[in-house]
C-alpha cells in the first residue's frame, strides 16, 4: 500500500487548495457552461467506489504501467503516463525505447505525469484529462484529489485473472466494450494454444517454482497460483510449487535462500528487479544464483532449468498485453 510521508502529504494538501480554486474557476467557464445529457452519462464501478462518466473521454491518463496496458489493450492511446521509477523526459517521444514492452504500441508522445508512486498533481491538472485510471495499492491515498482534476477510476490488478475484472469497467467508461470482450477472448485463445504447445513440458516437469527478487541475500519472494503470473502458468498446466509447510491465501510467501531447495522443484523462473539502473537486474541476479553453493545442489541448477526473467514484464504490467508477451517468452524458454 502506497504511504505518504509527512513532506508529500503536505505536498498533496498544498496542491489540493490550488487546485481547488483553480476548479472552481474551470467550472465557472464557458465550455463546461454546456452539461452533457443524461444519456451521455454513466455509472462505473471501481474498486473506489462508483464514478460518473459522461460523453466520451478523449485525454486519457494512465498513472502505472499495469493501467497502460489495459489502456492500450483497448486500443486508447494515453495523453500522459506516470512510469514506474521517475525520468527526466517531460514527454516520451521516443516511447518504444522509453516505455518498456508497450512502448511499441503507443503512437503518440505522452506527457509524463511522475512516477507511479508520486504522480504530480499540477501536471495532471495542467492536462486537462478526461479520465485517470489508477491502483488503488498506489493512489487511494490522493484519490480525492486526483477525482477533483477528472473522473478517476482506481483497481487492484496484482492477482490471478484480476486485469479481466478491471478491463472490463474501464471499457465501459471507455465506450469500448465490444473490444474488452474480444481481447478477453483472444487471452483465452493464446492461453489454450500455449497449453497445447507445453503439454509435454507440462507432463514431464510439471512443478515450477515462480521467484521474485532483486538480490538473493535479501528474503525471496515465492510466487503462487493466485498471483497473475503464477495464474498464467498454471493455465497452462503448471502446478506452482511453494514452501510444503505454508498456508498461502495471498499471492506470495516470502522465504530464505536456504529453504529455496528444500521446495523441491522441476524447474523455476526468477523474476529479476533492481533500483540500480548501471546494472541489469537479469545478470545480478544470475551471478549470484550461479555462485550459491546451496542453489547449485538443487536438481533444477544442475539440469540448467533455471530461468531468469524480466520482473517488470512478469509482474508489474500485468495485463493481456503483458500476458501475451509472457507466453511468448515461455514458449522460447521451455522449448528452446
Amino acid at each position: 500500500m502506497f504511504h505518504l510521508s509527512l513532506y508529500r502529504r503536505r505536498q498533496v494538501l498544498l496542491a489540493a487548495l490550488t487546485l481547488a480554486g483553480a476548479w472552481a474557476c474551470r467550472k465557472q467557464s464557458p465550455e463546461s457552461a454546456i452539461a452533457p445529457t443524461q444519456a451521455d452519462c454513466r455509472s462505473v464501478a471501481h474498486d473506489a467506489g462508483e464514478t460518473e462518466i459522461c460523453q466520451q473521454p478523449k485525454r486519457v491518463v494512465a498513472l502505472s504501467m499495469h493501467m497502460l496496458d489495459l489502456l492500450l489493450a483497448l486500443e486508447q492511446q494515453p495523453t500522459g503516463y506516470a512510469p514506474v521509477d521517475p525520468v527526466t523526459t517531460e514527454r516520451f517521444d521516443r516511447p518504444e525505447q522509453q516505455i518498456p514492452y508497450l512502448g511499441d504500441y503507443i503512437t503518440g508522445p505522452p506527457v509524463n505525469v511522475g512516477s507511479r508512486g508520486e504522480p504530480s498533481l499540477e501536471t495532471l491538472f495542467s492536462l486537462r484529462p478526461d479520465l485517470i485510471l489508477g491502483e488503488t495499492g498506489f493512489h487511494q491515498a490522493i484519490y480525492p484529489q486526483l477525482a477533483q482534476i477528472a473522473p478517476t477510476l482506481l483497481f487492484g490488478g496484482a492477482l490471478r485473472d484480476q486485469w479481466q475484472q478491471s478491463l472490463t469497467p474501464i471499457a465501459q467508461a471507455l465506450n469500448r466494450s465490444q473490444q474488452a470482450t474480444q481481447v478477453i477472448a483472444e487471452h483465452r485463445q493464446h492461453l489454450a494454444t500455449t497449453r497445447m504447445a507445453l503439454d509435454e513440458v507440462v507432463q514431464t516437469l510439471p512443478r515450477c517454482l515462480l521467484l521474485g527478487t532483486g538480490d538473493l541475500q535479501q528474503p525471496i519472494q515465492v510466487r503462487t497460483g493466485r498471483d497473475y503470473a503464477g495464474g498464467l502458468l498454471q493455465h497452462v498446466g503448471f502446478t506452482l510449487a511453494t514452501p510444503s509447510t505454508t498456508v498461502i491465501a495471498a499471492g506470495e510467501v516470502t522465504v530464505s535462500l536456504e529453504a529455496i531447495p528444500q521446495i523441491a522443484p522441476d524447474w523455476v523462473i526468477v523474476q529479476a528487479w533492481s533500483t540500480d539502473t548501471s546494472n541489469s537486474p537479469l545478470e545480478t541476479v544470475r551471478r549470484q544464483w550461479q555462485q550459491s553453493p546451496v542453489l547449485q545442489m538443487m536438481a533444477a541448477s544442475q539440469a540448467e532449468r533455471v530461468y531468469f526473467v524480466d520482473y517488470q514484464l512478469w509482474s508489474i504490467s500485468r495485463g493481456p498485453i503483458a500476458a501475451g508477451l509472457i507466453l511468448q517468452q515461455l514458449e522460447a524458454l521451455l522449448l528452446s
